[in-house]
């Protein structure tokens, strides 16, 4: 289970009138992860999150790959549907598995939506970060 009091929020690599897709980084572990918005409910927003590799994400950023095959290389093979509240307070969490996201309806909405360099503001800062946790993952891998 994430806590998610240790994340810190990296950037926005999809934002237009709020963020649609930020990175995060669980700062004692170095594990990165995704928010994807997904709907706005009554008093709160929906978002998907899940782990990912520094170089899956450089690549959706580099239009190898969409959206939907950026979701789909979850390390974790959990899914977190996560609803937040007014002042970023999150308000329930439920873990999904891999089986279960593949049938959500919300999951082919994001096939064919590619990176677009004028949705992301924080682009330098976080292909910046995101080198660096590259690196970082080879080191951990190497030894």
């Amino acid at each position: 289970m994430i806590n998610f009091s240790k994340l810190k929020k990296i950037g926005d690599i999809d934002y237009f009138q709020g963020a649609f897709l930020s990175l995060f980084v669980d700062e004692p572990k170095g594990s990165l992860y995704l928010c994807s918005w997904l709907k706005k409910l009554d008093n709160s927003h929906l978002w998907l999150v899940f782990q990912v590799r520094a170089t899956d994400v450089l690549s959706y950023m580099q239009q190898k790959i969409d959206h939907l095959k950026l979701s789909k290389r979850n390390i974790e093979k959990l899914y977190y549907l996560v609803e937040i509240g007014a002042n970023a307070v999150v308000c329930n969490t439920t873990e999904i598995s891999t089986e279960e996201f593949l049938k959500s309806p919300h999951l082919m909405a994001k096939e064919g939506l590619f990176f677009d360099e004028d949705s992301c503001e924080d682009e330098a800062e976080l292909l910046a970060f995101l080198h660096q946790s590259k690196a970082f993952e080879s080191f951990r891998l190497e030894n």
